[in-house]
């Protein structure tokens, strides 16, 4: 079978039961590529590329303006839904059709220079899904945003409608995996609440399991000086880094599905990179990290979202598969990941 007609088998989009995504499908915003063509989209550099598929040398993947680390595809599969791309650089209407089409959206971690209000660039893009969602959740419709690391900050910043929220190089955190402090609203959260199993919230809360890398964060005062912060999102549970300085590590929506986490559910699993030894991949936090997808997923299965046949191009046009010949492989190829360009 040609790989064009493996392509049409493999999106052919599929009636969905009423308000259940029985195949859900998950936007991910693309990040800006760095000038080296390497991807960050784990707050760190990633320049060491050493491996690319598309075009002589790489070309491919060297003329795409944006990208991301496949681990956050993989973790989406993880919980039982297919990944699509949300270029940050695309065309409006093709953004607002993806968004209204896919089941939830993710935004990876990363490295770009948040600034609130920006009319171009990544940020104008996160803010434009922002509000899509946030129109689309006032109008009942449950389609979950989850932003991890600089997603987290991504949201926290549009939430509080100024970057002043993210206090900049103020933490000491990177390669630091912790224990999550839970707040008296995170003990009843809907992410890591009641309904959350035992052995996953004992992992979370009492082992050094969440993966951080990041040294920009938000400050436990900042919902406390700043009322959109505060009316948006409740602090599910916070940390404090190597010297002591205190970060929020999760925050959600109190009665929307939107979801921010300064750590990294995705490395625990997938990363092997040995210049992250705090990684912790025994097999308690493996399988937290692994509910935290399906906790994920099962909220994207709450709506009936689906590609309309008149956007059905756009599923072919944004899918992964669409993009294998423009992938390539960073770090060392024993400890190495794939990353997308797009």
């Amino acid at each position: 079978m040609s790989r064009a007609a493996l392509l049409a088998v493999a999106l052919v989009a599929v009636p969905l039961a009423a308000a259940t995504a029985r195949k859900p499908i998950i936007g991910v915003l693309s990040v800006p590529r760095l000038p080296t063509w390497g991807c960050d989209t784990m707050s760190r550099s990633s320049s060491n590329a050493t491996a690319a598929r598309g075009g002589k040398d790489g070309a491919g993947a060297a003329s795409s303006p944006s990208c991301f680390t496949g681990f956050y595809a993989k973790w989406i599969e993880q919980g039982g839904a297919r990944a699509v791309v949300i270029p940050y650089d695309a065309p409006p209407d093709d953004m607002d059709t993806l968004v209204d089409s896919v089941n939830g959206v993710l935004f990876t971690g990363g490295n770009v220079k948040l600034r609130f209000n920006e009319t171009t660039g990544y940020m104008a893009a996160a803010g434009r899904i922002f509000d899509r969602m946030n129109a689309r959740h006032a109008a009942g419709i449950w389609q979950p945003l989850w932003g991890t690391c600089m997603g987290f900050q991504t949201l926290n910043i549009l939430a509080a409608r100024n970057d002043s929220a993210l206090s900049r190089a103020a933490f000491d955190s990177e390669n630091l995996a912790l224990p999550l402090a839970l707040t008296a609203y995170g003990k009843r959260s809907r992410m890591l609440g009641a309904d959350t199993p035992q052995d996953v919230l004992t992992t979370l809360t009492s082992l050094n399991v969440t993966e951080n890398l990041h040294h920009d964060g938000v400050k436990p005062s900042q919902y406390a000086t700043n009322a959109n912060l505060s009316s948006f999102f409740k602090v599910v549970s916070t940390n404090v880094d190597r010297k002591g300085v205190a970060f929020v590590s999760t925050s959600e929506h109190p009665t929307r599905p939107v979801y921010a986490v300064q750590w990294h559910p995705e490395r625990n699993q997938f990363e092997w990179d040995s210049d992250l030894p705090s990684i912790n991949h025994g097999g308690d936090a493996v399988r937290a990290m692994s509910w935290l997808s399906s906790f994920f997923i099962a909220e994207a299965r709450k709506n009936n979202a689906t590609f309309a046949p008149n956007a059905s191009h756009l599923l072919e046009q944004y899918s992964l598969f669409a993009y294998l010949d423009s992938v390539s492989v960073e770090g060392k190829l024993s400890e190495g990941h794939v990353v997308y360009h797009f």
